[in-house]
């Protein structure tokens, strides 16, 4: 298993831009994706399929497959102090191990920087952090597992944002909780006008929640930021298992980001049966990757990326695995506003694997309630494999008026309503059934 370290290495602009987009296969530049797709034609997805074609597998059976697929890399610790909390300890612990304190809040409350708190098994309360790490001394809160025992937060009966929220704090873990009946979110994330940074969530199971399992915004997402104003750099959301979001009228995802995120890697996570989408980066989300994701079971969209009212841009989707949605993935816009800056930018959506799909494969359109203002430029889809969708595998619609250098490229389509749908003038090549051996998963 590779090993990661988190040094900050390049910069884009004024900020750093996360370690792990530069050091991650996840990660590419536009350049580097336009030349991996021209010389590695559908090489993951192809494996992918080739893996589960013809077996007869279950849906969940099929995801722990594609799961199995994957390198997680390993992200190194190395606490100063460590402090513990157990439910079941008595009152006036001093946070050690023999005496771990009893209530989460009051661990957080009293963090210092290159703390590691130490949640073990039991009931916990939902917690709220606003005190920061510093880049060398991050604090974690970690959740540890004893067999089957947990650390739980549940929400039954509590009307918080969160049941963990991080609001106004840098360079902070959450690692290895069960999140479970939240009123909204079961994490919640919050920049500020200085700019927050280095948020990492690491191997949580969240579920059932009222809104999203994870939301990250610099700024809540009901309002707009400023243009060009980014309220919270490097976030890496990485290992999660969430399901039964968004229930019973969530009007999100179960990972939404954006709000002015600059930097970001969403990757490894499991997201099933869950209602809306799956994965969203809207509204002022820049410079980041959605990569090796599995998802199933999802109402609508599998991946979204929506400008909404601020500009999208620099986002490479790759090595995802989408089935058992409405539509696989989607490029639009919902902005009424702001005609300069709703802009979608520089998108790559290389080597993923999309089948059974009630509506398309992957969708580039222009959404009910968007003015059609700014443009859609510099998007890619390429080297995926695309299979066993009712409508067309490609759609590209709605947008012609402001579309401008969009590629349709050597896409691997099998059994699907249609192949590519052009109404945008895109420049579309060499799609089709590439691989006649090939079959989709059955």
């Amino acid at each position: 298993m590779k090993r990661v370290k988190m040094s900050a290495i390049f910069k884009s602009g004024r900020h750093l831009i996360f370690p792990l987009l530069a050091l991650a296969a996840s990660f590419a530049s536009p350049v580097q994706a336009s030349n991996q797709a021209s010389n590695q034609a559908g090489g993951w997805c192809v494996g992918a399929l080739e893996m589960l074609a013809n077996k007869g597998l279950s849906t969940p059976a099929m995801a722990q497959h594609l799961l199995a697929l994957q390198s997680v890399p390993v992200i190194e610790e190395n606490p100063d102090r460590l402090v513990f909390v157990s439910y079941r300890a008595a009152r006036g612990g001093d946070g050690s191990q023999a005496r771990p304190l009893q209530q989460l809040q009051v661990a957080l409350n009293n963090a210092r920087p290159g703390d590691k708190i130490v949640v073990q098994p039991g009931n916990y309360r939902p917690v709220v952090m606003r005190t920061s790490g510093t880049p060398s001394a991050p604090i974690i809160i970690a959740a540890q597992t004893d067999g089957a025992e947990r650390a739980v937060i549940d929400g039954t009966g509590r009307e918080t944002r969160g049941l963990i929220e991080i609001r106004g704090a840098s360079h902070i873990t959450v690692s290895g909780f069960r999140l479970q009946n939240a009123a909204r979110d079961g994490i919640f994330v919050e920049g500020t006008d200085e700019g927050e940074r280095d948020i990492r969530i690491l191997n949580n199971d969240i579920d059932t929640t009222g809104n999203s399992a994870i939301y990250v915004g610099g700024i809540v997402m009901r309002y707009v930021t400023k243009v060009d104003e980014y309220r919270l750099f490097d976030v890496l959301i990485q290992g999660n298992r969430m399901t039964n979001t968004n229930f019973p009228k969530g009007v999100n995802e179960a990972i939404s980001l954006g709000g002015g995120v600059d930097g970001f890697v969403i990757r490894n996570n499991y997201i099933f049966d869950t209602r809306q989408y799956g994965i969203d980066a809207k509204a002022g989300a820049i410079n980041g990757s959605i990569t090796d994701n599995v998802m199933h079971g999802i109402d609508r969209h599998g991946i979204y990326i929506d400008s909404g009212s601020r500009t999208v841009a620099n986002i490479d989707v790759r090595r995802n695995a989408v089935f058992g949605v409405q539509n696989g993935i989607v490029l639009a816009r919902e902005s009424g506003r702001d005609p300069l800056h709703p802009n979608l930018d520089r998108i790559q959506v290389v080597d993923n694997l999309v089948f059974d799909s009630n509506g398309f494969g992957i969708m580039v359109y222009r959404h009910k309630d968007d003015a059609g203002i700014g443009k859609f430029s510099n998007i890619t889809i390429a080297e995926n494999c695309i299979c066993g969708v009712k409508r067309d595998a490609v759609r590209l619609g709605g947008i012609g008026d402001f579309a401008q250098d969009v590629k349709v490229e050597r896409n691997i389509i099998l059994s699907s309503g249609g192949d590519v749908w052009n109404k945008i003038g895109a420049e579309v090549q060499d799609n089709g059934v590439l691989q006649p051996a090939l079959n989709c998963p059955s």
